[in-house]
């Protein structure tokens, strides 16, 4: 369950930690934050906000808080499971770089990714598949005629084993290690 949701230089947020409850509501007057919420979430997990034309660590800084100066971004979310908790941040940076040959002037961002409790991962590929297994994102191989094959408790028992022991929304593998 997502417990908290921490934004950073999204958008209009300068910085914000939302605590949600079990189920949460957004509403508000236009340009009060409902749709940055989302995306930061979406962000957070996927690193990427295809509807606003975010699809990588090149893009990002496209949903940055306007301003002078603003070269970082950070968005994470505070999760809660039958693992305990588990938390997570994707940070992100720009530099303004420099062809000293050409004068011409380029931008890099780059990308880390933040986990709590980590269990050694240090590659970002690494760390991105920690995110996927915890928040259930990972894909599942069905054999679609035994499936159908199946009585419907079996069918519910087989869904209710995705989410591991806390059944749907507990987690991938029902664990966070």
């Amino acid at each position: 369950m997502i417990k908290a949701i921490a934004i950073s230089n999204l958008k209009g947020t300068v910085q914000a930690r939302i605590e949600l409850p079990r189920v949460a509501v957004l509403v508000g007057e236009n340009g009060t934050g409902k749709t940055t919420v989302i995306q930061a979430g979406k962000l957070s997990i996927t690193g990427a906000v295809p509807e606003a034309n975010v699809s990588g660590t090149s893009d990002v800084f496209t949903l940055a808080r306007s301003g002078e100066g603003i070269n970082s971004l950070s968005v994470g979310l505070e999760l809660d499971g039958p693992a305990g908790p588990f938390q997570f941040a994707r940070n992100y940076s720009r530099a303004v770089t420099r062809d000293p040959g050409t004068g011409k002037t380029g931008e890099k961002v780059s990308q880390d990714i933040t986990l709590f409790p980590a269990n050694g991962e240090t590659k970002l590929a690494d760390k991105e598949a920690k995110i996927r297994l915890v928040c259930g994102l990972d894909p599942v191989s069905v054999d679609v005629r035994s499936f159908l094959d199946m009585s419907d408790a079996k069918r519910r028992d087989f869904f209710y084993g995705l989410g591991g022991a806390g059944g749907l929304g507990g987690g991938g593998a029902g664990g966070y290690t």
